[in-house]
């Protein structure tokens, strides 16, 4: 990023803070510049347009960022860490349901809720890797069974489930990619998305 970059991303910056009447200082938005790198300034002002539209959260560069319109991978890593901050904070017990039902093919393929939750904390990393992989097949395939995930304790006669709001855009699911076939693993995703899914 060259030095115009950064003065197009403090103009960019400082209008944001400006609409939602936000004092910062020229520190703060060093620190958001340097949270944005591997993107663009026209993904930076992409971000900040489509929060602006659509959400009225407070501004984070984490949001700034779901709004860019993300490549897969970075969506993917974006949702580990809203599925991480879930485990802290709901455990294995409680059921969830995260408003992306990729989140919960995903984590429904590598076995489920229950099942991530108790997972050591040296295997993270590659629960991690399952995750994005998993994700990736949902996203690219559109099938998967998108239910809310049951913890440990919930009762299956009256289930109770912890919504977990993600504010990421609609995912581009697609049924089925133009030249490609679904792999065996994309086959056994019995159920295809849908928005009333049971």
């Amino acid at each position: 990023m060259d030095s115009r970059d950064t003065e197009r991303l403090r103009g960019l910056l400082s209008a944001l803070f400006k609409s939602r009447q936000m004092a910062v200082d020229k520190d703060v938005i060093l620190l958001w510049i340097r949270s944005f790198s591997g993107m663009t300034v026209d993904d930076v002002e992409r971000g900040i347009i489509g929060y602006m539209q659509n959400s009225s959260d407070y501004p984070t560069p984490e949001l700034i960022r779901r709004h860019a319109g993300l490549s897969l991978e970075d969506r993917a890593d974006v949702a580990w860490g809203i599925v991480r901050k879930a485990i802290q904070r709901y455990g294995g017990y409680r059921g969830v349901d995260f408003d992306d039902k990729l989140i919960n093919v995903a984590i429904r393929n590598m076995g489920g809720w229950g099942q991530l939750c108790r997972s050591d904390p040296n295997q993270m990393v590659w629960r991690h890797r399952e995750f994005t992989r998993q994700y990736g097949v949902a996203c690219r395939t559109g099938r998967g069974d998108p239910r809310p995930l049951p913890g440990i304790a919930t009762d299956s006669k009256n289930p109770a489930y912890e919504t977990v709001r993600c504010n990421l855009p609609e995912p581009p699911i697609v049924e089925e990619v133009p030249g490609h076939s679904p792999s065996d693993e994309a086959r056994q995703l019995a159920i295809t998305f849908s928005k009333d899914s049971e």
